[in-house]
């Protein structure tokens, strides 16, 4: 096979393939700009939002380093004629104090919109 024949090959494979193209409607292509601007225009308005949360998440996360901090330092001194009652209750607080810190640092990869179809 010459390269004439070649090229005379893909050039009928080319015109076989732009024949059968199917080009999309105007609505369709207008339809999937503006689904794509507006995915754009709420990227860019979340984006500050996003660093807000982060700083805000750093913010939560040095309180609680500081308040264990504390906690560990005044542990010695805690008293040691609590019921287990009152640990239970200080380690369900704990844990209500903690687990705004975990929504905060996963609340930008959870999303709550609806389905799409």
């Amino acid at each position: 096979m010459t390269d004439q024949e070649l090229e005379q090959l893909l050039r009928e494979n080319d015109q076989d393939i732009c024949r059968d193209a199917k080009i999309p409607s105007a609505g369709l292509i207008y339809w999937r700009a503006s689904i794509r601007a507006r995915s754009e225009a709420a990227r860019k308005v979340e984006q500050p939002f996003t660093i807000v949360q982060g700083i805000a998440a750093a913010s939560v996360a040095g309180v609680g380093v500081a308040l264990g901090g504390f906690a560990w330092q005044s542990w010695t001194t805690f008293p040691t004629h609590l019921g287990v009652t009152t640990l239970f209750g200080l380690g369900v607080a704990a844990l209500v104090v903690i687990s705004p810190l975990a929504l905060v640092a996963l609340g930008s990869r959870m999303r709550f919109d609806r389905p799409q179809d």
